[in-house]
């Protein structure tokens, strides 16, 4: 879920656009991993916001960030 996050942030994608795109770019499919089962946008908005009510969201953009600096991206 934090890779649809993350793909949300990169493009820009509202919660249904997102459901969409995963549900139609098999590039989006490999990157998440997703086979089956895919989250539909209701249950994107309450990850978001479950991470951001607990302050999670910000530890983990702040380790995704240093993670890709770490690696030059």
């Amino acid at each position: 879920m934090v890779k649809v996050l993350y793909l949300q942030n990169l493009y820009n994608l509202t919660d249904e656009k997102a459901e969409k795109e995963i549900h139609d770019r098999i590039s989006f499919m490999n990157f998440l991993d997703f086979t089956t089962e895919k989250p539909d946008a209701r249950t994107i908005l309450y990850f978001r916001e479950r991470l951001s009510e607990t302050g999670k969201d910000r530890v983990i953009w702040n380790e995704l960030q240093r993670q890709l600096e770490a690696k030059g991206i």
